[in-house]
């Protein structure tokens, strides 16, 4: 999400903010079923839906339009039709609510943007406006146990074996499609709507540890010699491997701090974040920026279940604080990070999009 999504200079009566409040239902209901059934349950209501800004915005939903183009089109229009008052803010709700749905925002952190959006007096409206999670028999249940997926796993490694296991997982509709492909759509048939994201990332999590060829990587004792001999990757593997305490090494900040270094003082000049981020960790007041270590893996695993298979490292600082509050982390941690402080998000988001690409799979090496 851009910074300025929100940035609305236009001020709106309560009669204009009253009235749409019928637009705030709609388009709540509209990222709920997104977020049960995916984008493509859209395909239903475009058939029943009168109105044309907000069929022209589904429309773009459904066809995979980027957010950046769906955003100057509505605008366009918007400017087009030259709206005031209630008008006006439907619109605006329409848009801002369809790109933070293509964008995989969840309802609630929806709902406290246009709370961002019609001002604080309405947050409670806005809260009622949340539909309720459907209760599906069944629902709270293990859909389908470890021995399914590993075969279902099992199955598509052997009749896809050159998948792009990384675009694939972002892409559960042709997920799917090669299940139904390999004959196991029955396996899925007691699925419940609400469950079938976690099923599929179960699936695709065990294709890819269990299953999809890993490339053979150095031996630590390889990737000293290679850094001794000017290799920058092996330099960036040796850090991060200190700084994560994996590979079967301790975790130290200090060597990992030597080994950015090392790498930046040969050309990786992406390698001086790193440095500067613990730089910053270290002169921090423990009371005020309590993000240790244990603290950036507990920030880490909280955000990936809560937001699974997001791309971390390119969410807008902002957009990361208010995730990491409704997803219920500690306030003492939030309330903690100073104000605008870039490098501290950027140690966030990246602790946690480690903990999405390959932590999972260590945990049982790492604890």
């Amino acid at each position: 999400m851009k910074n300025n999504s929100y940035n609305i200079n236009i001020s709106f009566s309560d009669a204009d903010k009253e009235a749409c409040m019928s637009v705030i239902q709609k388009m709540l209901g509209l990222s709920a079923l997104s977020h049960r059934s995916g984008i493509l349950a859209f395909e239903d209501e475009l058939a029943n839906e009168h109105d044309a800004f907000l069929k022209s915005a589904l429309q773009m939903a459904v066809d995979a339009v980027h957010p950046d183009v769906i955003e100057n089109k509505l605008t366009d229009a918007i400017k087009a039709a030259n709206p005031a008052g209630a008008a006006l803010l439907g619109k605006l709700i329409v848009k801002h609510c369809i790109i933070n749905i293509v964008e995989g925002g969840n309802t609630r952190v929806i709902a406290s943007r246009l709370t961002e959006l019609l001002g604080d007096k309405y947050a409670a409206r806005i809260e009622e406006l949340i539909p309720a999670e459907p209760v599906e028999a069944g629902s709270a249940a293990t859909p389908i146990n470890e021995e399914t997926t590993r075969l279902i796993a099992k199955t598509l490694n052997d009749k896809f074996p050159d998948a792009h296991l990384g675009e694939l997982s972002a892409d559960s509709d042709k997920l799917l499609g090669m299940i139904k492909e390999a004959g196991l759509s029955d396996r899925l048939a007691g699925v419940a709507p609400d469950k079938m994201s976690d099923v599929l990332l179960d699936i695709m999590l065990t294709w890819t540890v269990e299953f999809y060829p890993q490339p053979e990587e150095p031996g630590i004792d390889a990737l000293r010699e290679a850094a001794a001999g000017g290799d920058i990757d092996a330099m960036m593997k040796l850090a991060k491997a200190y700084e994560y305490g994996t590979d079967g090494l301790p975790q130290s900040n200090e060597q990992a701090r030597r080994f950015f270094q090392q790498a930046f003082q040969h050309g990786k000049e992406d390698a001086v974040v790193f440095v500067k981020q613990m730089d910053e960790e270290e002169r921090g007041d423990p009371e005020r920026f309590p993000l240790t270590w244990d603290n950036k893996r507990l920030i880490a695993r909280r955000l990936q279940a809560y937001m699974p298979r997001t791309d971390a490292i390119h969410l807008d600082d902002e957009y990361v604080m208010q995730i990491m509050k409704d997803a219920g982390l500690p306030k003492s941690l939030t309330d903690s990070i100073p104000e605008n402080s870039e490098l501290v998000l950027f140690g966030v988001k990246y602790a946690w999009a480690k903990h999405a690409q390959y932590e999972i799979g260590e945990d049982s090496k790492n604890g």
